[in-house]
């Protein structure tokens, strides 16, 4: 499935999608805001419109899921240790970095999409909260934010909000190393100190220009300083 998008309303020959599913489950009316969810989305009607989906776009182009992908890719050496690396950028985690390296490609993927909750205090077990030390990724499915085709080039798109890093080390893991996908596996040269999704779509002086979109406004306060990364 080589990369080679050079209209936005050709013929679409194969698609990226993933599946929502349990990482939904972290959106709740506490947690919403931070997962930039206007709603709480029913996983299951979540689940069933987006088989709707994707059975019409079967009947005219190739489906690839990002999970069943991910699975192949993290099973290859190259690829686990990018993940550690880059996820150990972002957070200092013994456990994490070791499940990482040991668990089953599946179970890595699960770790990745649904997140690893905290082990709760004293104080958080008496208010019955619970926390994730590597976050979930309930906006997986807006896979368009994350990886922009630029005719024989892929933007993996560095995302504006700390709670979505998971999703910018996916979809750089798939485009780098899954032999389907892999434009120049291994390679990724950062830009300019800017982040950049899928909507932003006007650069002027290395700046990504956001029209407004709730999930491109200005840097969130806590997001890391991260950077866009073109493939091949």
């Amino acid at each position: 499935m080589p990369v080679n998008i050079n209209s936005e309303i050709g013929r679409l020959r194969s698609v990226l999608v993933h599946e929502p599913g349990p990482e939904l489950l972290a959106v709740t009316p506490d947690t919403r805001e931070d997962y930039l969810y206007d709603d709480i989305i029913h996983v299951e009607t979540a689940q069933i419109e987006h088989r709707r989906l994707v059975a019409v776009l079967e009947r005219f182009a190739k489906v690839h899921y990002v999970r069943g992908l991910l699975a192949e890719t993290v099973a290859t050496v190259e690829a686990r240790h990018l993940i550690i690396r880059e996820a150990m950028d972002m957070l200092q985690s013994a456990p994490i970095a070791k499940d990482l390296n040991d668990l089953p490609p599946e179970d890595v993927v699960r770790v990745l999409i649904e997140g690893r909750e905290e082990v709760p205090g004293p104080l958080a077990r008496t208010l019955n909260e619970c926390g994730f030390a590597l976050p979930p990724v309930p906006n997986l499915f807006f896979t368009r934010d994350t990886a922009m085709g630029l005719g024989k080039h892929v933007m993996i798109g560095s995302m504006r909000y700390g709670t979505r890093w998971t999703e910018e080390l996916i979809m750089k893991t798939l485009f780098a190393h899954h032999p389907a996908l892999a434009r120049v596996p291994g390679r990724a040269a950062r830009t300019a100190a800017a982040s950049a999704e899928r909507d932003d779509r006007q650069l002027r002086l290395r700046q990504w220009t956001p029209p407004g979109d709730g999930r491109c406004q200005p840097r969130h306060p806590h997001a890391p300083d991260r950077h866009p990364a073109q493939l091949g």
